[in-house]
């Protein structure tokens, strides 16, 4: 049952089966498979098949519990005036703007204060990053 969860071999079962299925001709609307793509697919599946393998013999997770650290809150509400001062120098909400059409992705944006943006935007990666992370800080 282990090689199932292992997701290389999940991709392999997945694109197998509607191949097999493919291959009985029941519709007439989808073109032949080109060799070209087939080969690519097979050559997809080898690299998948070896890096399954390789996985299979990596022992297996263990479980440790994320420790909670007493000053989380703290970086949490910097992070949320941080947001809302980026937010209120642009004029907009950047996802609701996309969402009602005022804005789009043609062009360039400039989002937020210019410096203090992009070390938001890092440093709300790393954050979310720190509790997954096997080494803790």
């Amino acid at each position: 049952m282990k090689k199932v969860a292992n997701p290389n071999f999940i991709y392999i079962l997945t694109f197998i089966v509607p191949f097999l299925v493919y291959t009985l001709q029941w519709s007439t609307i989808y073109p032949e498979l080109t060799s070209e793509l087939l080969g690519f697919y097979l050559l997809t599946f080898v690299i998948a098949f070896g890096i399954g393998l390789l996985i299979e013999r990596l022992p297996g997770y263990v479980y440790k519990p994320i420790p909670i650290y007493r000053y989380n809150w703290v970086v949490l509400l910097a992070l949320y005036i941080m947001y809302t001062l980026d937010c209120l120098y642009m004029g907009f909400v950047p996802i609701i703007a996309f969402y009602k059409g005022d804005l789009s992705y043609e062009g360039g944006l400039d989002m937020g204060i210019p410096t203090l943006h992009v070390i938001l935007i890092t440093f709300t990666l790393f954050f979310c990053h720190i509790p997954f992370s096997p080494v803790h800080f």
